[in-house]
């Protein structure tokens, strides 16, 4: 049995131990779910060297998993957090996806499944093409009542079925990326080709003014070849985007024309653009050849009841309601606010779509605001704690357990109503996954 050094650790976006590393080392790197199999079979053992000398590395029984502590008990600070990024095993790209439903949607449908179904894939053929080093770790889905900014490099606008035209599009390219455009319906692809060149700029190989006297992707077919600066080339024929369904590593026709596999080309394509902060990691550990399952929450306000009036004064009628959400220590954009309504039933929608091969459980929080005009808008008081305004939960993917400041279950509406802090409100909202 060899007894491992580790120097560097693997982390994902939420700060979960997704490997171990020691560069100097033979071994290199090894994956948390090998570096478990390897201490449970005997056949390596691993450690970190501290200030007090050696600590053995343990497996730890979780909720749902296995994981990989320097202590135990799980007492006191863990070694394991503080290690330097091994960055083979990081995601060079963890990114967090803005996406509005220019229309109203309703989770307890079925009309956000066809978008689901794309994000899920979206998120699996980005995951594929580049290696397992871009993961979208989270999408954050609102609705048309949603003040989400029309504008903003990566940010996902989805219309109605045919109501964008047969193709996608994204604004700003090259030099002010902003926000793409697709169909609720169209291809996966599309959906990421756009994401693409909004994120990157980059264009397609029949771009060849759009955006200014800089051109990413050259008129000249050999100079398109040469130059490896499109997110989509057809000079081989059909046009063939980027990342495909059947294409990992080298089978793409970046590797099988251009001699290199999917994600170097992209570090190419981003280098070429001016971004050479994209790199391709020193000893590249390929990652898995597919993504972490795509999970979804939702939280819809399906009601808010104003208790106190938060603009008293004269001619200022009720309150102004919107609110604010959080999950899993990402911020929505807030929702639109209800114009002088003592009782609005907005169905304000905030979506959560993360991956994760195993289920997690949300932090989830509520906050429901009067907007002033005049002045700072005011948080209403909607929590049953006294001394808190807002409501903390917690929820369960696994069992559909909604715990915390209040008690629940999936898909069953829960109604709250603050304790006495000043301009209480009874907000009634439910939550659901898929």
């Amino acid at each position: 049995m060899a007894h491992r050094r580790v120097t560097h650790t693997g982390k994902d976006f939420e700060g979960d131990i997704t490997g171990l590393c020691d560069p100097s080392a033979g071994w290199y790197s090894r994956l948390t779910a090998d570096a478990i199999a390897d201490i449970e079979s005997g056949a390596h053992s691993y450690y970190v060297e501290g200030p007090g000398g050696r600590t053995d590395i343990h497996v730890v029984d979780g909720p749902t998993v296995k994981h990989l502590r320097t202590n135990p008990n799980e007492i006191g600070a863990d070694n394991l957090d503080d290690l330097p990024d091994c960055s083979p095993l990081r995601e060079v790209l963890t990114s967090t996806v803005p996406i509005k439903l220019l229309w109203e949607a309703d989770s307890t449908s079925t009309d956000l499944a066809s978008v689901e179904s794309r994000l899920a894939d979206f998120a699996d053929r980005l995951y594929d093409c580049t290696d397992g080093q871009w993961r979208i770790g989270r999408f954050l889905i609102h609705d048309d009542r949603s003040e989400l900014s029309f504008k903003g490099k990566g940010v996902g606008h989805v219309h109605r079925t045919n109501t964008h035209g047969a193709h996608g599009h994204a604004d700003g390219r090259p030099n002010n990326p902003e926000h793409w455009e697709v169909n609720e319906t169209s291809s996966v692809g599309a959906y990421l080709m756009e994401f693409l060149h909004s994120w990157t700029g980059l264009k397609d190989e029949y771009e060849i003014s759009q955006g200014g006297t800089r051109t990413n992707c050259p008129a000249a077919e050999a100079d398109r070849d040469s130059s490896k600066a499109c997110v989509m080339d057809d000079t081989h024929g059909t046009p063939t985007e980027l990342c495909r369904p059947d294409t990992h590593n080298t089978n793409t026709e970046q590797g099988n024309v251009r001699g290199m596999d999917c994600y170097s080309w992209l570090v190419k394509v981003m280098d070429d653009g001016g971004n050479s902060g994209f790199q391709v990691p020193s000893r590249h550990v390929p990652g898995p050849t597919s993504a972490p399952t795509m999970r979804f929450v939702y939280l819809t306000v399906q009601n808010v009841r104003q208790i106190d009036d938060p603009d008293p004064g004269w001619f200022q009628g009720p309150g102004d309601y919107y609110a604010n959400v959080r999950m899993s220590g990402a911020g929505f954009a807030k929702s639109k606010h209800r114009d002088n309504r003592a009782n609005v039933s907005p169905d304000w929608l905030f979506g959560l779509g993360f991956s994760s091969d195993t289920d997690r459980r949300i932090p989830i929080r509520l906050q429901i605001w009067d907007h002033d005009f005049w002045s700072s808008d005011d948080l209403c008081d909607t929590s049953p704690i006294a001394g808190k305004k807002h409501v903390d939960l917690i929820y369960d993917t696994s069992t559909g357990v909604i715990s915390g400041d209040v008690n629940g279950q999936r898909d069953v509406p829960i109604t709250v109503s603050g304790s006495g802090d000043g301009d209480r409100v009874e907000t009634t909202f439910v939550i659901t996954s898929r």
